[in-house]
């Protein structure tokens, strides 16, 4: 939510990026991140509904210190998984188009 306004920006300025290549690593890699984190943690979710339906004994026996020790994992792996954004996010210049885009510019194929 703290990105949107500047990825309206973005968008309403036909793909043309203002703010510089740092503020596009950080914002890109930012929306990813909570991109990861959120898909991470409603699969969580959806694991700890399924061992409740599943093993509905054992799963009383829970408690919030197992989560304790989930939840920096689940941060963890949405940070590694972002990495790659952060390392290929920049502002490239598109000649057809006229503008500065903020897209993953990956390096150029060399066989």
């Amino acid at each position: 939510l703290a990105t949107l306004p500047l990825w309206a920006t973005y968008y309403s300025h036909r793909y043309d990026w203002l703010f510089g290549p740092v503020m596009c690593k950080l914002f890109g890699s930012f929306l990813t991140l909570n991109m990861f984190a959120s898909i991470f943690f409603i699969t969580c979710m959806s694991v700890d509904r399924y061992q409740s339906v599943i093993y509905p004994f054992l799963s009383q026996r829970r408690n919030p210190w197992q989560a304790s020790y989930i939840v920096p994992l689940v941060w963890c792996m949405a940070c590694l998984s972002s990495l790659p954004t952060f390392y290929f996010r920049d502002v490239r210049t598109i000649e057809y188009l006229g503008v500065n885009a903020c897209i993953m510019a990956f390096p150029p194929e060399k066989y």
